[in-house]
């Protein structure tokens, strides 16, 4: 499940359209996170611990270069709490 949302988090980073994004979502992502449940089909010894590694792996490998994006977009945004007063109380 992290693998498939992080996949989904990468492709939307990466994608030029909405349209284009939804639909490598739908395909790759699926196909993505079908990667760490390899070990459970073939029933190989330590499968957990296999699935675990390749879903942290994957995850890891596709959220890492969608931190320097969210940062900057971050940077951009203004605080929404502060423009609108959303903390305060009436």
């Amino acid at each position: 499940m992290v693998a498939s949302s992080s996949t989904g988090v990468f492709i939307g980073i990466a994608a030029p359209s909405v349209v284009a994004g939804v639909i490598l979502v739908v395909y790759g992502g699926n196909q993505i996170s079908a990667l760490p449940m390899v070990p459970t089909i073939l029933n190989t010894s330590n499968a957990a611990f296999f699935t675990v590694t390749m879903g942290a792996a994957i995850t890891s490998i596709t959220l890492g270069p969608c931190y320097a994006p969210f940062q900057q977009k971050a940077a951009l945004t203004p605080d929404l709490a502060q423009d609108f007063n959303l903390w305060k109380i009436y």
